[in-house]
């Protein structure tokens, strides 16, 4: 009943103005929600992607006027098992339920879901014809429902641009002459449209519920997650191992970072970034991080949140002729070339930080990147390949394997087991004579090929 004096209306009035609401609009609301009732009753089968939209068949844009309820549609209350007038779709409906049918968007209530996340996939290809179906295919395959592939080609002289055209409609396929992995992400980047976006090489994969997990297990204040990748073969077979053998850091990680400079992550395919945080930090400095663009990625995401970690590999990575695991002690140049741009990437990411924090108000540490113990096992091997030279000031090989030992022992990224076995390497590597020391160096960057090293260091045929 009213309460003379009641700041707010007795319960008579609320049902007199709601009763005199639908009488003005003469039956048009009850219309309006049996509409919208219908439109988002699911049908039969699985819901199907509109590549278009980004959304399922029938389901509104929260954005678009023609989806907006009609002005009376918030006056008017539902009772749980109530049939509205003119409404047989909402017979049964809870109140929640019923005003979930009418307004697209998110309704506050018991369970209430936000809006579906996208999530963009950019292929990157050049050069690798041989794998590229495979990797487009891992993308479109995805269980998740609203997923965005995009493929961009960096001036491929082999047939890779014949394999993108057979997904044409499938996904979105972008062309521009060769200037290198950075440059493919700087060109394809405004073409994104997803809250999260994923780079996956051409010669990896993702398994079909990689974005699924992502999705489940994002939060609003990550800038990054991370997860491992199964190493297979160029058949695709698995080698048994995974990349990175430790285990992934998460959190608020840019008070570590800021002490040691490095932390373990998976490579390119191993990541996903909030759309957010690349904006902030695109486009990407094509010259200084022509090689490895993924470390500029990496690096500067605990500057701008939380770090995600999913402890499963969620793709693959494929090791094949190319790779830097497949160095013989006959290929010691090759060996080189693939190492020395490790280490001037590391000295770039140290200048990077530098900048980075200084401009945040923060300090570097003066031991960062150089002392941690990926870029310490980079400069051993550097230094037992030979390719170090008076004016890089580096340590001996000894001094450098005893650093090495210290680092790792120090960092609590290691397990024991991993602790020892670079113990055991470092030692090697250290104090091996030259010719003797390759085929060992390889064995510290053949994670998934260590037996296979082994048997062929016992057997001199390495």
């Amino acid at each position: 009943m009213d309460h003379p004096g009641s700041a707010r209306p007795g319960i008579r009035t609320v049902r007199a103005r709601l009763a005199h609401s639908r009488r003005r609009a003469g039956g048009r609301f009850d219309r309006h929600v049996a509409r919208h009732a219908m439109d988002a009753s699911p049908g039969p089968g699985p819901p199907v992607h509109d590549g278009d939209s980004g959304r399922r068949p029938h389901e509104p844009d929260v954005g678009s006027a023609a989806h907006r309820p009609a002005r009376t549609s918030r006056h008017v209350l539902f009772r749980p098992g109530q049939r509205s007038r003119g409404c047989p779709g909402l017979l049964r409906l809870s109140p929640f339920q019923a005003a979930r049918s009418v307004f697209p968007g998110p309704v506050a209530g018991p369970g209430a879901q936000r809006n579906r996340m996208r999530v963009s996939i950019i292929v990157s290809s050049y050069n690798y014809e041989k794998f590229l179906a495979a990797a487009i295919d891992s993308a479109l395959n995805q269980t998740y429902p609203d997923v965005e592939v995009l493929v961009v080609d960096d001036g491929s002289t082999d047939r890779s641009p014949e394999v993108m055209r057979r997904y044409e409609g499938r996904a979105r396929l972008l062309f521009k002459p060769n200037g290198g992995q950075a440059s493919a992400f700087n060109y394809t980047f405004p073409h994104v449209t997803g809250d999260v976006v994923m780079f996956l090489d051409s010669d990896d994969m993702l398994a079909p519920d990689a974005v699924s997990r992502i999705v489940a297990a994002w939060r609003p204040e990550f800038s990054k997650l991370h997860f491992p990748l199964q190493i297979i073969d160029e058949d695709g077979a698995p080698l048994g191992g995974r990349v990175p053998r430790a285990q992934l850091p998460e959190g608020a990680l840019l008070e570590s970072l800021l002490e040691t400079g490095l932390h373990v992550s998976p490579p390119m395919s191993g990541n996903a970034y909030s759309r957010e945080y690349l904006g902030r930090i695109f486009p990407i400095p094509e010259k200084e991080w022509s090689y490895g663009p993924d470390t500029y990625l990496i690096f500067l995401a605990p500057f701008h949140g939380q770090i995600g970690a999913i402890q499963d590999c969620l793709g693959c990575y494929r090791r094949h002729g190319k790779s830097l695991t497949n160095v013989t002690r006959s290929d010691l140049q090759q060996l080189i070339r693939r190492l020395r741009p490790m280490r001037e990437s590391n000295l770039r990411l140290r200048r990077l930080l530098e900048r980075y924090a200084e401009r945040q108000g923060l300090k570097l540490s003066p031991a960062a990147v150089t002392s941690h113990w990926l870029h310490l096992k980079v400069m051993l091997s550097l230094r037992r390949a030979g390719a170090l030279t008076a004016d890089d000031h580096a340590p001996g090989p000894l001094s450098l394997a005893w650093q090495l030992l210290c680092a790792v022992w120090r960092s609590a990224e290691l397990s024991l087991k991993e602790r020892v076995e670079y113990t055991v390497w470092a030692a090697l590597v250290g104090a091996l004579p030259g010719a003797a020391a390759v085929p060992v160096i390889r064995l510290g960057f053949a994670p998934g090929d260590r037996r296979a090293v082994l048997m062929s260091i016992v057997r001199g045929a390495v």
